[in-house]
């Protein structure tokens, strides 16, 4: 499976539901850039960093957009600033305290630092540790956010799934194989 099929199985997962361990993570990806392209208004510039790069092993670009060309580091800055309650929004910046003090232990150095094979690793380890805690850790939340950001973003909606533009033609039962298993609607 192609990481494109996995972000369009992952999607059919949304609403609500937390998308399989490994699905989204793609070592082939993972190369990260060190410079923003957008100023953050609520993280700091290494926070926006750390996200930015987290997300992008996430979703990396790899012959189809990845979570940066879809501005997703920017949407989960604008989630947990103005839509997290407060105690969503200490889960989310105590992860990122998290991942920084792991690369630490781990590697010596704070996650951005890390090479991309160890930011990879770390990640996996992650997932891992949240899937296996299983209580709303700050990682699944920075999966879903990231899942979320770039499905409903223009890039991810019209570039990476099927797009149609409602309205449209309504086909009741159509199976799966025949629709090309995800969708996106405007």
């Amino acid at each position: 499976m192609n990481r494109k099929e996995a972000i369009q199985r992952a999607a059919l997962l949304m609403g609500g539901a937390i998308v399989a361990p490994s699905v989204l993570i793609n070592i082939n990806g993972c190369q990260s850039s060190q410079q923003l392209d957008w100023s953050p208004t609520f993280f700091t510039h290494g926070q926006a960093l750390l996200v930015s790069v987290i997300a992008e092993i996430i979703i990396p670009s790899d012959g189809t957009p990845g979570a940066k060309d879809a501005r997703v580091p920017e949407y989960i800055e604008d989630m947990v600033s103005q839509v997290f309650s407060e105690s969503q929004r200490t889960r989310f910046m105590n992860g990122l305290k998290y991942y920084d003090e792991s690369a630490r232990v781990a590697n010596g150095k704070i996650f951005v630092q890390c090479n991309p094979q160890q930011q990879f690793d770390l990640v996996q380890q992650f997932n891992t540790e949240a899937l296996q805690n299983n209580s709303g850790s700050s990682f699944l939340l920075m999966k879903q956010l990231t899942l979320r950001g770039f499905c409903t973003s223009e890039i991810g909606a019209t570039q990476v799934l099927q797009y149609l533009q409602v309205p449209g033609k309504y086909e009741g039962c159509v199976p799966l194989e025949d629709v090309g298993n995800a969708w996106a609607f405007s």
